[in-house]
């Protein structure tokens, strides 16, 4: 399956996202991944989403420890 610009250009946006939005770039992330299965063309992306999703855990896990160590109780 060719793939057209807008949809080429439309995955590497949600790239973008997944590794900068804090949090809710997990939607993005994961819509990647599970799309990588589908469409072929993607599997050169395939350590990039995995990054992402990495990169993503770690803004939670530093957002989780800021809340636990930083805000009085």
């Amino acid at each position: 399956m060719k793939q057209n610009l807008i949809q080429s250009l439309w995955f590497i946006f949600l790239l973008f996202l997944a590794f900068v939005v804090p949090v809710f770039g997990f939607l993005p992330a994961i819509y990647l991944w599970t799309t990588m299965k589908k469409v072929p063309d993607l599997a050169a992306m395939r350590g990039w989403t995995m990054g992402a999703l990495v990169v993503q855990g770690c803004y939670l896990l530093a957002l989780v420890l800021i809340f636990l160590l930083f805000v009085p109780a």
